[in-house]
C-alpha cells in the first residue's frame, strides 16, 4: 500500500465522518422528541420494555392491546 493511498484514504474517512454522525444525531434527536412528546400526553413512564432491549412507547402498546381487543 502506497503512502499517497492511506492518505486518501484517511481524507475519505475524515471527510464522511460529519456526515454520518450528522445522521445519527438527527435521528437520535427525532426519538427523543418522540419520548418527550409521549411523556407529556400519558405521564411519567411513556417507555415501556417489551423484552430486553426493545422499546416500545406507552402509546405503541396501547394500540397494540386494542387492536388485538378488536380482533376478539
Amino acid at each position: 500500500m502506497k503512502i499517497s493511498e492511506v492518505i486518501y484514504t484517511i481524507i475519505g474517512h475524515t471527510l464522511s465522518f460529519p456526515f454520518f454522525f450528522g445522521i445519527a444525531l438527527v435521528s437520535a434527536s427525532l426519538l427523543f422528541l418522540k419520548w418527550i412528546i409521549n411523556y407529556v400526553r400519558f405521564g411519567g413512564e411513556s417507555i415501556a420494555y417489551t423484552e430486553r432491549m426493545q422499546r416500545k412507547t406507552i402509546q405503541d402498546v396501547f394500540v397494540e392491546l386494542q387492536s388485538k381487543q378488536r380482533d376478539k
